[in-house]
């Protein structure tokens, strides 16, 4: 259950994180907080439960590690769209993302973050029409490495995926990181990058910079 951290460069104040999803429960039960149990005690399949509870427990023993405090004793809250982030907190930031046998987790202390992984499932290419824009059909891509990096960038900026689809544009992945470009929203400046990931995987990470993507329109 213990993340591995990824050897790939970043930004200073902003790291990544790698961790198997196939650890024994029982350790990691004691380290969520009575909502999350209650949470993971919802779930119907048992993978999709076990995904969740050894991806929350690594994320806990990560920011128990930044905060000096233990993982049960980390105060979290869920944004408008879902997004969890720390309560009482300021100067860090995490994201978390899952697929199969793996979760990805960021830290940043420079300001929001956001991280994807997936499992290249070709039943995922289902949504490519409705994912895609003008833009990026004219600027041809591996779809999984594009869907992990428009995902991240989205989950940076705390917007719900399937509403903003449209309004991010990834034309392209040059020497691990993606060229973007806006619509008609006026977000804040995000850079994003590929990551290592197990075969069959694609994932990407994304944070606030200095960078102006270009409009999409």
């Amino acid at each position: 259950m213990r993340p591995e951290k990824l050897e790939t460069p970043l930004p200073p104040g902003l790291a990544a994180w790698r961790v198997r999803l196939d650890a024994p429960l029982e350790p990691a039960w004691p380290l969520l907080d009575d909502a999350e149990r209650q949470r993971a005690g919802e779930f119907r399949a048992a993978a999709a439960q076990r995904r969740y509870v050894l991806a929350r427990a690594a994320l806990r023993c990560l920011l128990g590690d930044a905060l000096g405090c233990g993982p049960a004793q980390v105060m979290l809250r869920t944004g408008k769209y879902g997004k969890p982030a720390l309560a009482g907190v300021q100067g860090l930031w995490f994201n978390v993302a899952h697929s199969g046998d793996y979760a990805l987790i960021a830290l940043s202390s420079q300001g929001p973050v956001g991280i994807d992984i997936e499992w290249q499932d070709e039943r995922l290419r289902a949504a490519e029409e409705e994912a895609l824009t003008v833009r990026e059909r004219a600027a041809p891509m591996d779809f999984f490495a594009r869907w992990v990096g428009k995902e991240a960038v989205l989950k940076a900026i705390g917007v719900g995926i399937g509403t903003y689809l449209q309004e991010l544009s990834v034309l392209a992945l040059e020497q691990g990181r993606y060229r973007l470009a806006y619509g008609r929203w006026p977000w804040p400046s995000f850079a994003a990058a590929s990551l290592p990931a197990p075969p069959g995987y694609a994932a990407a990470i994304a944070w606030i910079s200095a960078e102006s993507p270009a409009r999409s329109r």
